[in-house]
């Protein structure tokens, strides 16, 4: 029988009908996406690998028959980063284009009720309109009922013949699961059987450096400098190579040393293949000296390029499969500075003064030079240049002055009774601006070095102290019977030498208030305005204003006295409003208003919280609570879920909801307690101007400390943090829960603990609803007391008026 309905609605079966093919929608994207990236994922592993470890598989197999192919090295890390990133940057596309893009998108009832009606003729439009009045009850009177209940009942009957499945097309489903298959199956099968997976995961998504296995392992020792005229006792020193290339005379000789690992494959002969400067590149095969000893086969070679080096050249070594280098060996002429050393350093005035303790005068030290060395401004020292062969004469210009120096290596060894003609030094005086000097040697072979070596030392200023200090329980005004008190840290790079305190007021002069700093630059003091208004000498006087101010700034210098001007360092500039004692108590009553505003926003959040925490117990969250899931069914269809599933996926929903809200209480209670601790620093902050300022006002400062400042203190410190180990108990609790939802103990523990945690809520909002009753107890008062100060103000207004009227009047009777 037609439905006749005031307001027609969308039938259970219809709903749930639209719930499921929603849900396998879904269900298809998020399948399909996963499916694609991990199909990705396993082909990128393969490609990379095929990149990274093919060549060394290539020199492996075939390096034997093709020499140029023996030694192929692994892919870079340069080269492997920018596979990464091409794999990172395309996974995150397919993340994108197969699951974020369609995975998210809303599915209104009537894009799904007009999917049905496509795939389905039978409806004959009888869904969608069903679908569309639902949505769009208002449009319902527009339609006859009877006929309206009749198109619903017609799409009822339909409903129990339509199977989903049919509407989707598996098939691109199909190969993306079976390319996820495979590349899964060839992922899982590498990681059993294949030896060196990990290196492999290493390498392709840490940037691992370590080489792959080589079948064979070569390592250069070195070379050995052939002398020219051989004797039985002449031993031929080996040189290693280092991090950096060899050097050797023009026109040596050498033998190249190398050796290989006797316990993997010993290679028949090791290559070299090498190029000079020249451009001349070539391949010269090592033979095999001897048997293999100490667990190693040696190698050696002597003949070209190595045979009366003309050029610098750079080689690799191949054994089989493995390649070492590049190597290099450079061919040098030049003399060259070895070292450079700074002696008998000489500090300057201002750091020898008795108070800084830096030590004596000249230092008799010696320290290398580095490129970037620095030495205070005022310093002087001598320069030690250690040469890489015995030298005839040496150069030094000074291009900041243009001024150089000459030094004859002969006549200086003489003076300074030294015999090492590969050392001499000079001196430098006290330095003004930064050093900079160019060294050319000259050797007894008569060469002279193609490129002066340059030697930088930075002069660095004395610097002005730093002075960080504030000021304590002053605000942005002050009264003229003020104290003010400031603490803070004066350090200079050396050491302080005064500090004191700048004043500057209207029509009064600059004045200096010194401060006594201890050893450890720890400033702690105060000015006392009063006292300097009593004093006759200094006649300080603040006057109030509107437009007058009270400027301060801490200063600070040292000892520097190579200048001029001293090394002044000037802390924060305060400027401060000079007012009457009234007008400063409107200004903190405002500032106390604003207080209690933010004490009002934290005791709702704090309501929040506590209310959260109600709906953590067992008994109080209900059905509305857990919201709709999108796979529910209707217990009349053949395919909808038992009673057992429905209520376990219920129980977890209710305990997702639960462990959220008791973590939202927490998050709440945390940023709540560090805003009532600022809160009641500020009342401090309040009370401290008061006493500050001198204002007659003991009740208010009983008041702000012991009604509100106090109590906040201890509200925040203390009973937030119960509050706080409460809820965190309550959450350990629900997470221990999570894994047994039926564990009825584990139940009554949690709503033990909830309990325990609302009551300490309750206690907390409590005493801060007792805080907020003084302040808007007071703040009334206050209210009252700014209408005085108003009708006191314009009666002084009224009088001054008057007064100026009357003179006036008098000056006009005169003139009459």
């Amino acid at each position: 029988m037609a439905s006749q309905v005031e307001n027609p609605k969308l039938a259970s079966n219809i709903q749930t009908l639209l719930s499921g093919l929603r849900w396998r929608i879904r269900s298809y994207v998020w399948i399909e996406g996963l499916a694609v990236a991990l199909a990705w994922i396993g082909l990128t592993f393969w490609v990379v690998v095929a990149i990274d470890y093919g060549p060394v598989l290539v020199g492996k197999w075939l390096g034997g028959l093709i020499p140029m192919l023996a030694g192929l090295p692994e892919a870079s890390v340069p080269v492997r980063a920018a596979m990464l990133t091409l794999i990172l940057g395309s996974s995150l596309f397919i993340l994108f284009r197969w699951i974020l893009r369609r995975a998210f998108v809303p599915m209104a009832d009537h894009s799904m009720a007009v999917l049905l009606e496509r795939r389905f003729d039978e409806f004959h439009d009888s869904l969608m309109t069903s679908v569309e009045m639902a949505e769009r009850p208002e449009h319902a009177h527009e339609f006859n009922r009877a006929m309206l209940a009749h198109t619903n009942d017609d799409a009822l009957s339909h409903v129990g013949h339509v199977r989903l499945h049919q509407i989707f097309n598996f098939s691109p489903l199909k190969l993306s699961c079976g390319a996820a298959i495979f590349f899964f199956a060839t992922l899982a099968a590498a990681f059993f059987l294949w030896q060196d997976f990990g290196l492999a995961a290493s390498r392709i998504y840490l940037l691992d450096a370590k080489p792959w296995p080589r079948s064979a392992r070569v390592e250069v020792l070195g070379i050995e400098v052939q002398r020219s005229i051989a004797s039985e006792h002449d031993v031929s020193e080996m040189i290693l190579f280092g991090s950096g290339p060899v050097k050797v005379a023009r026109g040596s000789s050498v033998v190249l040393r190398v050796q290989a690992d006797g316990k993997m494959r010993i290679p028949d002969v090791c290559t070299i293949i090498y190029e000079n400067e020249e451009g001349d590149r070539g391949r010269q095969n090592m033979k095999k000296i001897g048997r293999v000893s100490n667990g190693y086969q040696p190698y050696s070679f002597d003949g070209r390029p190595f045979k009366g080096i003309l050029s610098s050249l750079s080689f690799d070594v191949v054994g089989f499969d493995h390649r070492i280098g590049p190597y290099r060996i450079d061919v040098v002429d030049n003399p060259s500075v070895v070292q450079i050393e700074i002696l008998d350093r000489r500090l300057p005035i201002y750091l020898q003064d008795a108070n800084s303790k830096k030590g004596s005068p000249a230092r008799r030290d010696k320290v290398t030079w580095t490129s970037g060395m620095t030495v205070p401004r005022g310093t002087a020292f001598k320069v030690g240049i250690h040469a890489n062969k015995p030298l005839d004469s040496a150069t030094i210009h000074f291009p900041k002055t243009d001024r150089t120096l000459t030094i004859e290596i002969k006549k200086y060894l003489e003076q300074a009774g030294r015999q090492d003609a590969n050392y001499f030094e000079f001196e430098v005086k006290p330095l003004q601006i930064d050093f900079l000097a160019e060294i050319t040697l000259h050797d007894q072979d008569g060469v002279i070095a193609d490129t002066p070596q340059r030697m930088f030392i930075t002069s660095t200023p004395d610097e002005p102290p730093t002075v960080a200090v504030r000021l304590r329980g002053i605000g942005t005004a002050v009264t003229p019977e003020v104290i003010i008190p400031f603490e803070g840290k004066v350090s200079d790079d050396y050491d302080v030498a005064e500090v004191w305190a700048e004043i500057q007021a209207p029509d009064i002069e600059i004045q200096e208030h010194q401060v006594k700093v201890p050893k450890n630059g720890e400033v702690k003091s105060a000015i006392d305005f009063r006292e300097m208004r009593d004093d006759e000498t200094k006649g300080f006087v603040l006057t109030p204003g509107e437009q007058n101010k009270l400027v301060l700034t801490i200063k600070a210098n040292d000892y520097f006295n190579l200048a001029e001007e001293e090394n002044i360092g000037s802390g924060d500039r305060y400027e401060l409003d000079i007012v009457t004692a009234d007008q400063l108590l409107g200004i903190l009553d405002r500032e106390e208003a604003g207080q209690r505003r933010r004490v009002e926003q934290i005791f709702r959040e704090m309501t929040d919280a506590r209310d959260w925490l109600l709906r953590v117990k067992a008994d109080s969250l209900g059905d509305d609570d857990l919201g709709a899931e999108p796979e529910d069914k209707s217990r009349s269809e053949p395919e909808a879920d038992d009673d057992a599933d429905k209520a376990r996926r219920a129980a977890e929903r209710l305990h997702s909801l639960r462990l959220l809200f008791s973590q939202r209480s927490l998050l709440q209670t945390r940023k709540s307690a560090q805003e009532i601790l600022g809160v009641a620093a500020t009342f401090r902050d309040i009370r401290e101007q008061l006493i500050n300022n001198r204002i007659d006002a003991e009740d208010r400062k009983t008041r702000l400390k012991e009604a509100i400042a106090d109590p906040l203190q201890r509200i925040g410190e203390e009973m937030f943090a119960d509050l706080e180990l409460q809820i965190e108990s309550l959450e350990t609790k629900l997470k221990k829960l999570e894994k047994d939802l039926d564990n009825k103990r584990g139940i009554s523990e949690v709503d033990e603990a909830a309990e325990a945690a609302i009551e300490q809520a309750e206690y907390l909002l409590a005493e801060l609803e007792k805080v907020l009753e003084h302040l808007i107890k007071f703040e009334s008062y206050a209210e009252l007391l700014e209408i005085v100060r108003g009708l006191i103000a314009d009666q002084d207004e009224v009088s001054d008026e008057t007064v100026i009227e009357n003179e006036k009047d008098l000056l006009k009777l005169l003139d009459d």
